[in-house]
This record gives C-alpha cells, structure tokens and sequence, in this order.
C-alpha cells in the first residue's frame, strides 16, 4: 500500500496549508522525477485511485500554495501531481475544477498555465500533456473557478481554493 493511500489523507484538500502530509506528497512527486521512464510507470502503476485523489487534491494545494508564496514552482509540481492522477484516477474529469485552480494561480503570478505545462512536458507523458494543453485551449468561462464551482478566498499567506457552494 502507497503512503498516499494512508488514512492521515482522509479531507486532505480541506487541512491546513502547509501540513506536513504535504511533504508525503512531495517526497512521491521527487521520485517519479528522478526515476528513468520504466520506473516513472512502475510508480504510476503502483497509485490507486483513493492515491490518485491525494494526488489531485495536491494539485489544488499547490495552486493556493502558488499564489501564497508568489512562486510559480508549487505549479510545476501541481502539474506533475495531476498528469499522475490523471492515469489512475477513476474519473479524470475531477482534476477539471484543479487544473481551473491552477490556470486562475498562474494568472494570478502574472504567468500561464500553458507556459509551466511546457516546461513540465518533457516530465509527464505525451497523451497527459496533450490532455493538459486541451484545457488550456478552452473558453475562459469554460475553465473559470466559477464554471468549476469554485472560489478564492484570503489573500497572501492565508489564501485559499474554496467550494462556492
């Protein structure tokens, strides 16, 4: 059983930010990256889809963590964390409302999401990239919180990706 199945993960999305179950995540995301491209399936294959669920909610985090630190690197790992999940995740289409976090955070750094998906292709497989590069492409409205339910709240060190039920 992967560390990211564990049941500290139980409301992930909703703990404190930073929390140290972050650095589980980070610790995963670290060694797909350094793996050759047979170990980075390996991993893949090893996630299962409560694991992929941590990980897109990560994707969520690191976006809010994005615009909390000004930096757009909790984006790239963001991006890394949901090409993971999108292979395993039962339904793919719950990393929509994460990938309408991140591209909000990207613009919030004055940046793009297409720009750090780019730099992060060479990292994840070709099919995800195309599937990330896709939403990229869409309407505005199409990829707005609001479309995806979602809300921002806080600014600085306390902001936040809200439901906006």
């Amino acid at each position: 059983m992967s560390k990211l199945d564990d049941r500290r993960f139980n409301g992930y999305l909703k703990i404190r930010l930073p929390h140290e179950l972050d650095s589980v995540v980070d610790s995963f995301i670290d060694a797909y990256q350094s793996a050759t491209r047979k170990g980075r399936q390996e991993l893949v294959g090893s996630v299962s889809p409560r694991a992929a669920a941590v990980l897109s909610s990560f994707g969520q985090r690191m976006a809010a963590q994005a615009v909390r630190s000004g930096s757009e690197k909790p984006l790239e790992r963001a991006v890394v964390a949901i090409a993971i999940a999108e292979q395993r995740l039962l339904d793919p289409r719950e990393n929509l409302i994460v990938l309408a976090a991140m591209n909000h955070s990207a613009e919030l750094l004055n940046s793009s999401l297409p720009q750090i998906v780019a730099r992060m292709a060479g990292t994840i497989p070709p099919r995800i990239t195309a599937g990330l590069e896709e939403f990229c492409q869409r309407d505005e409205h199409d990829k707005s919180l609001k479309s995806m339910g979602l809300g921002a709240s806080g600014s600085g060190g306390t902001f936040l990706y809200v439901s906006a039920s």
